[in-house]
């Protein structure tokens, strides 16, 4: 059992709006939210970029505010009266860049900024000689991204990692700011309590190992700072136990619980994606233990060299959970081949050397059972997957479906879901197929997820 915090210590999600997020102008494209949002609001990001201008009017026009809207909009702003600012200028827009006009003849009568929709805002500025002149205009976008399963493959779409809060962007977004909205599953604990929390922390059951005392040195990895409780290993008398306290950036699991997650920086020489464990001497060192007697301590996966991200749950993790969803999920392995991908319908691994692991489903597949929780798992490691209840399913790319459909699985990509059914086929083979039934209408696109009722025969 992990250890449980009070409800009086306990702070409310958090909704986050238009959180300003520069993206790293060079590889790693990558950025960390302020929180760690939840996967069952999702993040929306927008951004409003430059206005562009064609004409010969010495004035000028800047896009700005903060975009609301769903979609991506090709805004134009075009003057319809010659003349200056606080005379006869004025202008109209239009959010389809010019198929249809939203307001004409709008006196530009000061260098406030003017409001269009959905926050979207333009100022003018004048110029050296006459501001403006009949014809000029400017285009700019406000967009809405999208977010997908995977690494982001096009520019101004989005890869969430939902453990941890990093946000993956496309390279050709490098150097843009961009604005994140979402719900943060908060702090479960108080920044002035953290002194009282790590004496709990300490003396309770989280993350206890056994260990040889008479080899152990007290390392002190990093201690406590402004952004909260980092991972420390202490030690006790010959024979006793040591506990290791992670990050308190931490999340209710479903018993009520806390889990210990977070980022630590400091380090060096750090070989990236490689597993850390507490050694003996409380080090962190990347060979697991394995004298007699030891339980195996994953600390962690190295980010970067200088980075690292660190986990820390109970000795003896539960194989089985609830998600939020509604979904029953196990813990299995991986063995797709590839780091998992949220959504993707499996079926069992057969080979011989690795039991209770999973594979995605071939083509026109009989025997699916599940469908995977997590995105970026890597092959041969434990992964949670969902096997009852509601699960977000990926559908096969470019395909819809329909609230109430009968989803099977696909009869021609590995790993996907066919909903295009409006009813189950009846007695006949292909109902071993069944994935379940659809609770969303979604419409066809790449790497869309849907919420299904799962149901396998």
């Amino acid at each position: 059992m992990g250890l449980v915090i009070p409800v009086d210590e306990r702070v409310p999600t958090l909704t986050i709006e238009n959180e300003a997020i520069s993206v790293p102008a060079s590889s790693p494209f990558m950025k960390r939210l302020v929180e760690v949002p939840s996967s069952g609001e999702g993040v929306k990001i927008r951004r409003i970029s430059s206005a562009v201008k064609a004409g010969t009017g010495s004035g000028s026009c800047v896009s700005g505010g903060l975009y609301s809207g769903l979609v991506t909009r090709h805004m134009r702003v075009e003057i319809d009266t010659a003349g200056d600012i606080g005379g006869a200028a004025t202008f109209k827009w239009s959010d389809d860049n010019g198929l249809t006009w939203k307001g004409t003849l709008i006196p530009i009568q000061d260098e406030d900024p003017f409001e269009l929709e959905l926050g979207i805002n333009v100022t003018f500025h004048p110029g050296a000689g006459t501001d403006f002149v009949l014809g000029d205009y400017w285009v700019f976008d406000a967009e809405y991204w999208t977010e997908v399963v995977s690494v982001p493959m096009a520019a101004n779409k989005f890869q969430v990692d939902y453990t941890n809060g990093m946000i993956t962007f496309f390279s050709a977004d490098g150097g843009k700011t961009v604005y994140a909205t979402y719900e943060g599953r908060g702090s479960l604990v108080k920044a002035s309590d953290l002194t009282q929390i790590l004496d709990i922390l300490i003396q309770g059951e989280t993350a206890i190992r056994k260990v040889d005392t008479s080899a152990f040195a007290v390392r002190k990895l990093v201690g406590i700072d402004s952004n909260g409780l980092w991972a420390i290993a202490q030690p006790g008398p010959p024979g006793s136990i040591i506990r290791a306290v992670g990050f308190v950036k931490v999340v209710d699991d479903t018993e009520g619980e806390i889990q210990i997650f977070g980022p630590m920086d400091g380090f060096s020489s750090l070989i990236p994606n490689t597993e850390l464990y507490l050694a003996a001497n409380g080090e962190i060192s990347t060979t697991p233990p394995a004298a007699s007697g030891w339980i195996k301590q994953l600390v962690g996966r190295a980010m970067s060299s200088t980075r690292m991200f660190v986990k820390i749950d109970d000795v003896q993790p539960n194989r089985c959970k609830f998600t939020p969803e509604g979904g029953f999920a196990v813990l299995m392995t991986n063995k797709t081949g590839a780091p998992s991908v949220k959504g993707s319908v499996i079926e069992v691994y057969g080979a011989t050397e690795v039991n209770q692991a999973f594979r995605l489903t071939i083509a026109d597949s009989m025997s699916p059972f599940g469908v995977v929780y997590e995105f970026g798992i890597a092959d041969g490691s434990e992964c949670w997957v969902v096997i009852g209840g509601i699960a977000e399913v990926l559908l096969q790319n470019g395909t819809s479906t329909v609230r109430t459909y009968w989803v099977r699985t696909s009869t021609t990509v590995p790993g996907r879901a066919d909903g295009t059914n409006p009813s189950p086929p009846g007695l006949v083979a292909s109902h071993f197929a069944e994935i379940g039934h659809s609770l969303e209408t979604k419409s066809g696109g790449t790497d869309v997820l849907c919420k299904v009722m799962l149901h396998f025969n």
